[in-house]
């Protein structure tokens, strides 16, 4: 997966198991519209009025364009079965910003104290990685929607788990962020497996002009996403 910031190039590579569908961010920002408006009314039914389906899509158009201005480079959604055949989502982004911190060599060890302690439901701490070392966070957490979105009154409130990588550009004065979302706690485990996966084929370098002529990591294929779950 080669990745691009507003037609801008970005050197980073990684690889992406089955299953797992990129969203164009480049894409018309009206013909997303609409087509984000035809699967929310064919998916919600008559459980969303037009008006309800016109709030997601306008709220969703403006969580798009406000995460590409923060740096999202790329976005991707899994939709998979397990092995009892129950069905398990999430959504992978890749986020690029500038940093301060001058030295990737030790930028983990330098700066994973900055986000924060640990606690029951938060875990940090540092992670060797093929491209070097990164700072991981796992927390769950909430998200609040407006009962409006669902056609009832109250807020709809979501748990959901969240696990980060954070890389920094071995050259350039930036960082990568790779976060893992999902609403399934019950199959966690076996997600945080798969993100775990991807973030082993993270490189810097492209794959066909590696130096030492070895296979690169972001080469490596994935197993089917289901029998990973499995």
């Amino acid at each position: 997966m080669e990745l691009s910031d507003q037609g801008r190039h970005v050197p980073l590579w990684f690889e992406l198991p089955e299953g797992f569908v990129a969203v164009d961010l480049d894409e018309d920002p009206e013909t997303r519209d609409a087509r984000v408006a035809e699967m929310t009314a064919r998916l919600a039914g008559d459980a969303a009025t037009p008006d309800q389906v016109d709030l997601f899509v306008a709220g969703t158009g403006m969580g798009l364009a406000r995460m590409r201005r923060a740096g999202l480079t790329h976005m991707s959604s899994l939709l998979a079965t397990t092995e009892d055949g129950g069905l398990t989502t999430a959504m992978l982004t890749v986020m690029v910003t500038d940093s301060e911190r001058p030295n990737p060599r030790t930028f983990a060890r330098d700066n994973v104290g900055a986000f924060g302690d640990e606690g029951p439901s938060r875990q940090v701490g540092v992670v060797d990685l093929p491209c070097g070392e990164a700072i991981a966070v796992f927390e769950l957490l909430e998200s609040t929607t407006k009962g409006i979105m669902f056609g009832v009154a109250e807020d709809v409130v979501q748990c959901f788990a969240q696990a980060q990588v954070i890389v920094a550009f071995p050259q350039d004065m930036k960082i990568a962020v790779f976060t893992l979302a999902t609403p399934d706690l019950e199959n966690c485990d076996d997600l945080l497996a798969v993100f775990a996966e991807i973030c082993k084929t993270i490189t810097f370098t492209r794959p066909a002009e590696r130096p030492d002529g070895t296979a690169d990591p972001a080469a490596k294929v994935l197993g089917n996403i289901t029998s990973v779950l499995g």
